[in-house]
């Protein structure tokens, strides 16, 4: 891989990162201490950071096919969005139980276990309310990315997935239950 590769997705990060911290600036909240906790808590998982593999993925992809990436940008946010939610959830105490990620403490150990749930709640629903209202001009498209996004996170996919892996932690897996659980 060359230097000029490593820019590329350097430069790509930076526009997605901006565009997820705008995103978040913008959001109209009722002004109330526990709603902008709750914000507070979305933000500390979502805005740290991490590899933003998936909003990359889905820039270089647009790219590729020569559409405008600022056209995926709303679609990249969700599917961060929902993957944050489900690092949240992975971390409570009833899943992993995991203290830290990406060497910082977790979001349940920062903001308490409640408010960690809520925040993954959150993220969960602001990913569909922000493809709703991003693709209005286009409701076909935004109705197709809902969809998807939906099943790709749900039972048949994600979360199915994550009950595989919760049980598999109970009882040995059949090889069918683990390239499901792969799979989803």
């Amino acid at each position: 891989m060359t230097q000029d590769f490593f820019d590329t997705l350097g430069i790509r990060r930076e526009i997605f990162d901006g565009y997820l911290e705008n995103y978040f600036d913008q959001l109209k909240l009722p002004k109330s201490e526990a709603v902008i906790e709750l914000k507070k808590a979305m933000e500390y998982s979502l805005l740290k950071g991490g590899k933003r593999f998936r909003p990359l993925l889905c820039i270089l992809v647009s790219e590729a096919f020569g559409v405008n990436p600022n056209q995926v940008l709303p679609w990249a946010a969700a599917i961060e969005m929902v993957h944050t939610y489900s690092l949240i959830h992975d971390d409570l105490p009833c899943m992993d139980n995991d203290d830290l990620r990406r060497g910082e403490p977790t979001n349940h150990k920062t903001f308490g276990e409640a408010t960690a749930l809520l925040a993954g709640d959150a993220l969960l629903s602001e990913a569909f309310t922000h493809i709703s209202r991003s693709y209005d001009v286009d409701p076909q498209m935004g109705l197709q990315l809902v969809r998807l996004l939906g099943e790709a996170s749900g039972l048949i996919g994600m979360v199915g997935g994550q009950a595989i892996d919760l049980r598999s932690k109970k009882a040995v897996l059949r090889v069918q239950d683990l390239n499901f659980m792969h799979s989803m």
